[in-house]
């Protein structure tokens, strides 16, 4: 199943498909397996914590997530460098900054569904508008049982087989992500 996910990620045009996977094999290790996507949002924002701190001059100022990591630190005070994952996901789910939320959204506008994109649809999406493209891959996950997860009006939902596997091997997946996100950012 590891080469599942590594196909996962062969597109990595940002960081936070790592974020998100982490995030979910995260979840699913607590028996957590169905999301918002704004709880996808503050997930992968929590996942990506220590890392940005840790290696922020990786980022560029125009990658959203550093961008937003540097909107919190500045703007408040009950949270910093070294508030933990758990303090980071609490804060983000309870916010009531307007600007906060807008940039949450727009992290997981597409991630979603960008994520679980396999050689079966991504002939369909050449061409298509990003809205219509979210639209075939959201009917696709409901015909298929190979996607990771299925979407249904901003929610996901992770399919039996691949909970199963990674609690099975939540270990070996949680120190390849993490190799992998090390990789990325050195």
């Amino acid at each position: 199943m590891l080469e599942y996910y590594s196909r996962l990620l062969k597109n990595r045009d940002t960081s936070y498909k790592l974020f998100l996977l982490k995030y979910l094999f995260e979840s699913v290790h607590k028996n957590i397996y169905s999301f918002s996507f704004y709880e996808l949002a503050c997930g992968l924002v929590s996942c990506s914590w220590d890392m940005i701190n840790e290696k922020a001059e990786k980022f560029s100022y125009h990658d959203k997530l550093y961008a937003l990591f540097n909107y919190i630190i500045e703007n408040y005070d009950c949270v910093d460098n070294y508030s933990s994952q758990i303090d980071i996901f609490e804060f983000l789910m309870n916010v009531t900054d307007k600007e906060i939320k807008k940039r949450l959204n727009n992290l997981v506008a597409y991630v979603p569904y960008r994520l679980i994109i396999d050689s079966n649809i991504s002939p369909i999406l050449t061409g298509q508008t990003d809205a219509k493209k979210n639209k075939i891959i959201m009917k696709y996950t409901h015909r298929s049982d190979d996607t990771l997860y299925m979407i249904d009006k901003k929610h996901i939902y992770v399919r039996n087989k691949y909970i199963q596997d990674i609690k099975s091997n939540y270990f070996n997946l949680m120190n390849w992500i993490n190799d992998v996100i090390k990789k990325e950012l050195s």
